[in-house]
């Protein structure tokens, strides 16, 4: 849980964390269904589009110099395996 704060606070800062878990904590959200919903229109083309254009425009999240690499080898958390 530690960790999971100090990177939320790394990234967003201490005012955003917290604007964050409480939008979180303040009513029922089932993150998986609304990712569904909101790209179910979208076709592959859109959303490769979307990608590139976000990494373009936040290099600190993206993989530098387009060395694509696997989002888990970029964590800056470790990970268990399943």
């Amino acid at each position: 849980m530690n960790d999971g704060m100090n990177c939320l606070m790394e990234r967003l800062g201490v005012i955003e964390t917290e604007i964050f878990i409480s939008q979180i904590i303040r009513e029922p959200f089932d993150y998986t269904k609304w990712q569904r919903e909101y790209y179910a229109d979208f076709s592959v083309s859109e959303l490769n589009k979307k990608a590139v254009e976000y990494a373009k425009n936040n290099p600190a999240y993206s993989p530098s110099d387009h060395d694509w690499a696997s989002p888990y080898e970029r964590c800056p958390l470790p990970l268990v395996s399943p």
